[in-house]
C-alpha cells in the first residue's frame, strides 16, 4: 500500500512537471512569434511589401540577377542590401512600459509601415514599423495581430531603422539608367535641337557600322568608324544621380519644352530606350561679364523614356 502511494506520488509529480514544461514552452513559443522581427536567413527572402497609411506601395521582388522595384524597373542594389542587412540583425530590447502601451499602439496605427516578408513564395512574417523612441535609439514595432508593441534595436547602430522601409519610390530606383552592351545595339538616333547638323542615324548590322544623316535619312560613306564604335560603347553602365518627386505642374512645364537633344536606341531584340535632355534656366546665374545667363550651364536635366525626370550636373 505504500508502495502504491509512492508510485502515484511519482505520477502526479510527473504529470504536473510536463504540464508546467508544455505550458511554459507553448507560452515561450508564443511570445518569441510576437516578437520575432528579424529574419535569420535572408537568403530565402524572394518578395518584400511594404505599404504606408496613404496607400503608397514598394514591392521588391528577388530575381535571378536583382530585384525588381513593383514590377517595372530594377531596384537599388545597395539599398535593398541595406534592408537585408536590417532584417537580419535587428533584436528586440524590450516590450513597451503598459503605461505607454496605448499611446505607442495609436502611433503605429496612424502612422507606421507594414512589412510583410515572403520566403520561398509564402508569407513569412508581417510587422509594423513605427517611430523613434524618445532618445532615437530604438524603433517602435509590433507584430501583427500581437497586442503589445516593442522596442527593437540592431547592435552595433545607434538610431532608428524605419526608414529603411521607406515606401520613396524614388529611394529605391537603381541608379543605373542604361546598359546596353554595343554589339546588342542596332540603331541609334541622335537628334541635335542646337545644332541641327549634329544629328544623325547610326545602324549596325552583323558588327558593319551605317552612318546616316536625321532627318533625311541620307547615308553619309566617309565616317571615322573608330569614333562611331567608341561612341556605341558610351551606353554601357551608365548611372543617373538625381531623380526628381512627381511634381506635376514642374514636369509638365518642362516636358512641354523643345529638348537639347534625343537619343533614341533600338536594340536587336527591338527594345527600345529615350533620352530627352532639357536645359535648365539660369535665373540667377551671370556670366564672365557680369551679365545674366539665359541657360545653367552646369545643370540640365534628363528625362527618360517619358517615365522619369533626373537632375545631373556637369
Amino acid at each position: 500500500m505504500k508502495n502504491r502511494k509512492i508510485q502515484f506520488s511519482v505520477l502526479v509529480i510527473l504529470a504536473i512537471t510536463t504540464l508546467y514544461f508544455l505550458f511554459t514552452n507553448r507560452q515561450g513559443t508564443l511570445k518569441k512569434d510576437l516578437s520575432h522581427f528579424s529574419v535569420s536567413d535572408t537568403a530565402l527572402i524572394d518578395k518584400i511589401y511594404l505599404v504606408d497609411q496613404n496607400k503608397s506601395v514598394i514591392l521588391l521582388e528577388r530575381t535571378q540577377a536583382n530585384w525588381k522595384l513593383n514590377k517595372k524597373t530594377f531596384a537599388r542594389q545597395e539599398t535593398v542590401n541595406l534592408l537585408l542587412k536590417t532584417l537580419a540583425n535587428i533584436q528586440v530590447k524590450e516590450p513597451v512600459a503598459k503605461s505607454d502601451r496605448n499611446e505607442i499602439i495609436n502611433k503605429l496605427t496612424g502612422s507606421s509601415i507594414k512589412v510583410e516578408i515572403f520566403q520561398k513564395g509564402k508569407l513569412s512574417t508581417t510587422f509594423y514599423g513605427g517611430g523613434p523612441t524618445s532618445d532615437s535609439s530604438g524603433t517602435y514595432m509590433m507584430m501583427e495581430k500581437a497586442l503589445t508593441p516593442f522596442i527593437v534595436e540592431m547592435p552595433g547602430y545607434y538610431g532608428y531603422v524605419t526608414p529603411r522601409f521607406t515606401t520613396n519610390e524614388n529611394a529605391w530606383k537603381t541608379n543605373l539608367a542604361i546598359d546596353i552592351p554595343a554589339d546588342e545595339i542596332y540603331e541609334v538616333t541622335v537628334e541635335n535641337n542646337l545644332k541641327k547638323e549634329a544629328s544623325v542615324k547610326i545602324k549596325q548590322n552583323n558588327n558593319n557600322l551605317e552612318l546616316y544623316s536625321w532627318p533625311g535619312n541620307k547615308k553619309i560613306e566617309q565616317f571615322n568608324e573608330n569614333l562611331l564604335k567608341k561612341y556605341l560603347l558610351q551606353f554601357r553602365n551608365k548611372t543617373v544621380k538625381n531623380y526628381i518627386e512627381n511634381i506635376p505642374n514642374f514636369i509638365d512645364s518642362l516636358a512641354s519644352n523643345l529638348p537639347m537633344f534625343t537619343i533614341s536606341v533600338t536594340t536587336r531584340d527591338n527594345e527600345n530606350f529615350q533620352i530627352k535632355a532639357y536645359s535648365k534656366s539660369g535665373r540667377g546665374k551671370l556670366n564672365f561679364f557680369g551679365k545674366p545667363l539665359e541657360k545653367d550651364p552646369e545643370i540640365f536635366y534628363i528625362y527618360i523614356n517619358n517615365k522619369q525626370f533626373v537632375k545631373e550636373t556637369n
